[in-house]
């Protein structure tokens, strides 16, 4: 349409743009600077603009984790379809080597889904896991991989310390496994104990979805598909508590410095606890379906929770009572969610392979206005 109609626009371009005033936002930039004289709109127009989404088809196949650097500079995005893509989220601009002119080039990687993604702190480290029965370590000044560590059951999930050192990864098969990062060794191996056992707390009888460390990297609690939630001593591997409400877990996120998590279940609930006691402070309600992602902002004064209703939800903890910020326009469930470094900007990924974009401030037109992939590996 604007190919076709290119010469008469090129000639007015401002008896075009104040056609656009019956759909502008009375307080919008384009409505304040459009004449002296701007039209009125009675009827079916907001005060300003929506928050701002940006959709992008990012895979072939349905996205499992979604990730920034420290720095908010870049997106990285795995999914089932093998890949991981990094994303410039400023620009939206291929990252390229200006000496030799070439963009970066795609990397032998994973054979199968990726499972889930980590950025060490500083942001030069990437961790990924996948089904393919592997860990692998990508080095993100070369964007080359620098280890693959065997695991010998599918890897579903992954996360690291806050100062990098330590690398966890649960599996298919109950086993969790932490590393330190390092030395590329393992320090602790959590696995199915014998039928002699004493302690029956101490595992996972079914997959391993999720993990996170807490209590300054001392505590790492692990998410199993059956719902029970572990807390472990980092130091030794002895599980120091087993717990599973009578709604099953479905997500975990970890608040590193407030000694407390924070689950979603599949009523749709969002609660707070208690790390030490595992005791339940309150409850959020909103969603209408599970919930099967969380994440904490850097302040660690929000939530955001991703569900199967379609819709990113944002919660004060600071005011507890009110009701979340719901982010719509998702076609399918939020199966990803993340926080930008500065807190402004919300990641969701969903199973219909694309990735959304809020700025859950300002709404400002920021972020991926026109995104193209990074790098696949």
């Amino acid at each position: 349409m604007l190919l076709a109609f290119w010469e008469p626009i090129n000639e007015d371009w401002k008896e075009t743009s104040k056609s656009a005033l019956a759909f502008s936002p009375p307080l919008s930039q384009l409505r304040s600077t459009s004449g002296n004289r701007p039209v009125d709109i009675l009827l079916g127009c907001s005060e300003s603009w929506d928050v701002y989404e940006r959709t992008i088809s990012a895979h072939s196949a349905e996205i499992s984790s979604v990730d920034l650097s420290q720095d908010g500079s870049q997106l990285l995005t795995s999914s089932r379809d093998g890949t991981i893509k990094l994303w410039d989220a400023a620009t939206g601009t291929l990252i390229c080597d200006t000496t030799a002119g070439i963009c970066v080039a795609t990397l032998t990687g994973h054979d199968h889904a990726v499972m889930g993604l980590a950025y060490a702190s500083d942001s030069m480290i990437l961790a990924s896991c996948s089904d393919d029965q592997t860990v692998r370590l990508w080095d993100m000044r070369r964007y080359e991989c620098r280890e693959i560590i065997c695991v010998g059951s599918e890897a579903l999930c992954i996360a690291f310390s806050s100062d990098g050192c330590l690398l966890g990864c649960g599996t298919q098969d109950g086993t969790v496994y932490v590393w330190n990062n390092l030395e590329q060794q393992p320090v602790q191996v959590w696995i199915r104990p014998n039928h002699d056992a004493q302690i029956v707390c101490d595992d996972h009888t079914t997959s391993v979805i999720n993990l996170a460390f807490a209590a300054s990297d001392t505590r790492l609690l692990s998410l199993s598909s059956d719902g029970w939630i572990r807390k472990w001593n980092v130091a030794d591997g002895n599980c120091l508590w087993a717990y599973k409400d009578h709604e099953k877990i479905t997500a975990l996120a970890v608040f590193p410095s407030r000694s407390h998590f924070a689950t979603g279940s599949e009523d749709g609930a969002v609660q707070l606890w208690r790390l030490d006691e595992c005791v339940s402070e309150y409850s959020l309600r909103g969603h209408s379906d599970t919930i099967i992602a969380l994440a904490v902002d850097p302040t660690e004064s929000r939530v955001a929770s991703g569900s199967v209703d379609h819709t990113v939800r944002v919660w004060d903890l600071d005011q507890p009572q009110r009701q979340a910020q719901v982010l719509s326009g998702l076609m399918d469930d939020a199966a990803a969610v993340a926080f930008s470094s500065h807190g402004k900007f919300i990641v969701a990924g969903t199973h219909d392979f694309e990735v959304m974009v809020w700025n859950v401030a300002t709404g400002d037109n920021r972020g991926f206005h026109d995104a193209r992939f990074l790098a696949v590996f």
